[in-house]
């Protein structure tokens, strides 16, 4: 699906912050930042995945959709656009960004992608030990260096596809998210692991 707005400016000019959309951020300034750039309602669980990952002392942000329907059709900005100015300033002063998406699909697993390829083996080898389908698509390759996760100090990201069907099993009631399942708390753990790894 062709996205609705082809950048932040567009989409500001015609949805309201507070009411269609929210911006949610902590710890701005710091090395590692975990990043939502599609979450509340755009991609469902996102948000609340990137919060997890980046604890109390690494840096969070989520672009929030909060409209009563139709939040990927109206807020969905291509990563390789996606310029919101907060996240592109939370972005370029990290040193380690890892962004979290989810696509549709049924299966259970995660697509890794970015110009980060060693932490990329580092996340696909804490996964694998955490017990997930870990796997790579043309279409969530990441690559490009104008995509938000490969816009932090070093040039080089990573980008996290969780699929729908994995997604289910980590939030019980998904698509509502006030509970999490083991299955939630072993992905964070992974993905802290590996980041935590590869900063040392």
């Amino acid at each position: 699906m062709r996205d609705r707005y082809g950048s932040f400016h567009d989409l500001s000019r015609k949805e309201k912050e507070g009411r269609d959309y929210r911006i949610v951020f902590a710890n701005e300034g710091a090395p590692v930042l975990i990043m939502a750039p599609h979450g509340g309602e755009i991609e469902p669980g996102t948000t609340e995945l990137a919060r997890a990952i980046a604890g109390k002392e690494w840096g969070f942000y989520s672009f929030c959709g909060t409209k009563q329907e139709g939040n990927f059709a109206d807020l969905h900005i291509t990563s390789t656009r996606f310029d919101e100015p907060r996240a592109l300033r939370m972005a370029a002063s990290s040193l380690c960004t890892v962004t979290v998406h989810g696509c549709r699909e049924s299966s259970c697993r995660v697509y890794v992608g970015g110009r980060d390829s060693a932490l990329k083996e580092g996340l696909r080898q804490a996964l694998v030990a955490g017990g997930f389908a870990v796997a790579e698509h043309s279409r969530y390759a990441g690559t490009d260096p104008a995509n938000i996760c490969n816009k932090n100090r070093s040039g080089k990201g990573v980008q996290l596809e969780v699929t729908r069907g994995l997604r289910r099993l980590m939030f019980p009631e998904y698509p509502r998210r006030e509970r999490t399942s083991v299955v939630f708390d072993k992905f964070v753990a992974a993905v802290r692991h590996a980041v935590g790894t590869c900063l040392k």
